[in-house]
Parts: structure tokens; sequence; C-alpha cells
């Protein structure tokens, strides 16, 4: 059973994988902005730092981080 976290680095190395450093770093930059994304306390600062092309680019970035584990779980 996973620990109750959202620190991606934690189960990123609780997991065992080998992860590629590029893979490890952004899973590292993710999980330093979860707090600010979710708890925002000025939206429109968030909203600028965060505009629609930074959430594409991390969006882009995570699914090649889960076809990442989807090719790193197949036999």
């Amino acid at each position: 059973m996973p620990p109750k976290t959202h620190n991606l680095r934690y189960l990123a190395q609780l997991s065992g994988a080998e992860i590629p450093q590029e893979i490890f770093d952004f899973l590292s930059m993710l999980s330093d902005i979860s707090i600010p994304t979710r708890y925002p306390e000025d939206f429109g600062k968030l909203v600028e730092a965060y505009d629609q092309n930074v959430a594409r680019k991390y969006a882009d970035k995570s699914k090649e981080v889960f076809e990442w584990i989807r090719r790193s779980l197949e036999p």
C-alpha cells in the first residue's frame, strides 16, 4: 500500500525503479509546484505564472512520463 503523500520524488524512490534522471527531475519539479498550484494565495499571480502554454508543457511532459511508466511495466 503506497503512503499517503503527494511527494512524487519520495514515491519514485519507494518504487525501486530505475528512473531516468530527466523523468526524476520532472517529477521533482511537479512536486515543488504542487502546493502553490493546489492552494494558491493569489490566484491572479498563479494564472500569470502558469498560463496555457506552461500548463500545456507540463501536460505534455506528464504524458511522456506515463508512457515511460507503461513501457517500463511491459514484460
